[in-house]
């Protein structure tokens, strides 16, 4: 009986590994003006945020903070909110800049990552639309994303895999309308 006990107990720990949950597709598109389940990001990750030298060339403005909804006045903006990217620990933030940061068909998106106080950016790009794909490497799901060229006549697909510190583009493909 005693080991049948540590049996069921050791299943039980190990069941999230043995039968995962099914993990949905999630997509988060340019155009969105708002998010679903919004939050703010630690202090530490959004200074992370500020010091991208490419989306702010000259600083970021101090008054940079998540909000639920794209505001009507031009000034920099993010929308926030957490991902569930992997099962170890920290949390996985998804940044997408609108306002003066959204281009004519795309806005740059940011993941950082934090474990015990320790914000690290592990994936940015600038697209039309951001997949989250139930596929998974190295613990991590892996990213699409996906841009949209003449007026639709071309559509690029780039997919992300982890490498254990950060997501790497693994492949590039193009369809023609």
């Amino acid at each position: 009986m005693r080991l049948f006990q540590v049996g069921i107990i050791t299943l039980a720990a190990l069941w999230p590994y043995v039968c995962p949950a099914q993990q949905h597709e999630l997509t988060f598109s340019a155009e969105i003006n708002s998010i679903h389940n919004p939050v703010q990001i630690p202090s530490d990750a959004l200074t992370v945020l500020k010091n991208d030298k490419d989306d702010f060339p000259n600083g970021a403005s101090e008054h940079l903070r998540c909000s639920d909804h794209e505001k009507n006045e031009p000034s920099e903006q993010i929308l926030c909110t957490t991902l569930p990217l992997s099962s170890s620990p920290g949390t996985d933030y998804l940044i997408i800049g609108v306002g003066d940061l959204r281009g004519a068909h795309i806005v740059p998106l940011w993941i950082i990552h934090t474990e015990i106080g320790t914000p690290v950016l592990i994936f940015k790009t600038h697209a039309d639309t951001l997949t989250i794909l139930p596929s998974a490497h190295k613990g991590h799901r892996d990213l699409m994303a996906t841009f949209i060229f003449g007026a639709g006549t071309t559509i690029q697909y780039e997919h992300f895999l982890f490498d254990g510190k950060s997501y790497k583009l693994s492949s590039t493909k193009e369809t023609h309308n």
